[in-house]
């Protein structure tokens, strides 16, 4: 495996441009120590999730990096990129399988001690490495556990991830998927995944939207996503709940939700009463453990 930013000069040098394809996507797989279970059960739906996400997601003429993250060490940089291509007639879903089949948990240099993981530090690389700065979607996969200890250092390496979602102007969208997936491994045991989709720029922006609507994210994953980015748009929606119609007015719905009303020309004082739902569109969740 290569650091991320090696296999990019030899993407440049072999005239491969990442940005140049319609929509770049990055999918950054955590394998450090607390991932462990979800490695080694041999029942682990994990890899086939993430080949299976990617095969959906990314589409003919697509740019597609996969990198594995946990925290950076001299002689151990990460990302280190896995796989890098324009996507043509190849499927997708099987190529990112077979190089996942290689992946294991990492370990610290010069140790039999399983890595511990920096979040803001893999998505950091993925904007200003994997997409220059340029649009694209970031997709990262992690269990959301760091330190054993949860030592100070882990806490501000936490806090820089969140900050950089939705502090920095280079995220536009950020959208969480929280996944049940018990696994048992040798040392942990684990009942979940977080998969995040992060939308760099305004084209990653109406990509992500794209992709939300043409269902193909829904193939793969049947939870809905919990907003983080941005909190200040679409957050409700009225919905009418009844409509009681009076002499001159009356009411139909179409298709696409829109509530038409049609008034009598003779009518002299028309009226009638619409009752709304107000509904949440944010999708709140909880984190219980």
């Amino acid at each position: 495996m290569r650091h991320l930013s090696q296999l990019l000069v030899a993407m440049a040098l072999a005239g491969t441009s990442l940005c140049a394809a319609a929509t770049p996507h990055v999918f950054l797989v955590q394998n450090s120590g607390w991932m462990e279970p979800f490695y080694s059960d041999p029942k682990s739906p994990f890899k086939p999730l993430v080949a299976a996400l990617a095969g959906s997601v990314v589409q003919p003429g697509d740019a597609l990096v996969l990198a594995a993250f946990n925290q950076s060490q001299p002689g151990a940089p990460s990302p280190r990129a896995l796989l890098s291509f324009k996507v043509g007639s190849t499927p997708v879903r099987a190529r990112v399988a077979t190089v996942l089949s290689e992946l294991d948990t990492a370990r610290k240099p010069g140790s039999e001690a399983l890595a511990d993981t920096d979040l803001g530090e893999a998505l950091q690389a993925a904007v200003t490495q994997a997409l220059g700065g340029k649009p694209g979607i970031v997709w990262l996969v992690t269990n959301n556990r760091n330190s054993p200890n949860n030592d100070q250092a882990t806490a501000a390496r936490n806090r820089e991830f969140y900050q950089l979602i939705h502090g920095g102007g280079t995220i536009e969208r950020a959208l969480a998927f929280p996944l049940r997936m018990p696994v048992q491994g040798a040392h942990y045991r684990a009942n979940g995944l977080m998969v995040y989709a992060f939308a760099v720029g305004r084209e990653g922006s109406a990509a992500l939207d794209a992709l939300l609507a043409s269902g193909r994210i829904r193939q793969v994953i049947t939870e809905p996503p919990a907003r983080l980015k941005p909190l200040d748009r679409d957050t409700v929606r009225l919905v009418p709940r009844r409509v009681v119609n009076a002499p001159g007015v009356s009411f139909a719905s179409s298709p696409d939700g829109v509530l038409r009303a049609d008034v009598s020309p003779d009518a002299r004082t028309p009226q009638a009463r619409i009752e709304w739902n107000l509904e949440n569109t944010m999708y709140p969740y909880t984190i219980a453990s």
